[in-house]
């Protein structure tokens, strides 16, 4: 009896826990919605490098998911880029991660590419 109220315990313990993965496709409906999610601090940020490239989908949003331990500083956080499907199509969504005192356009930094087909 023991070991199955443990067991229970512990399922209650991690199904509580978020965790924010990306996958490298993805595949929606025209209105849904997908998020991007990227973990950072405040040595560095990710931008999105080619929102004007976009067809089908586009930028909705940008969130805070998990700001991290309070009173922290230097402490991961997560946040996500919420795009939306407009038409039926495929784009590839393209996240640089840059230092802070970089730009969007600085021709350094490590890009992360994400495709989102959008079907019926």
């Amino acid at each position: 009896m023991n070991k199955l109220f443990l067991a229970v315990i512990i399922a209650v313990i991690f199904s509580g826990c978020n965790t924010y993965q990306n996958n490298s496709t993805y595949i929606i409906a025209p209105g849904e919605t997908v998020d991007i999610y990227y973990s950072t601090n405040s040595c560095c940020f990710y931008c999105l490098i080619n929102e004007d490239q976009l067809k089908h989908i586009r930028l909705v949003d940008q969130k805070t998911l998990d700001p991290g331990p309070d009173q922290c500083e230097g402490c991961n956080a997560t946040f996500a880029f919420t795009f939306k499907a407009g038409s039926i199509g495929t784009d590839t969504v393209k996240l640089k991660h840059l230092n802070a005192l970089d730009t969007c356009t600085y021709p350094g930094g490590v890009t992360e590419n994400y495709i989102i087909t959008v079907r019926e």
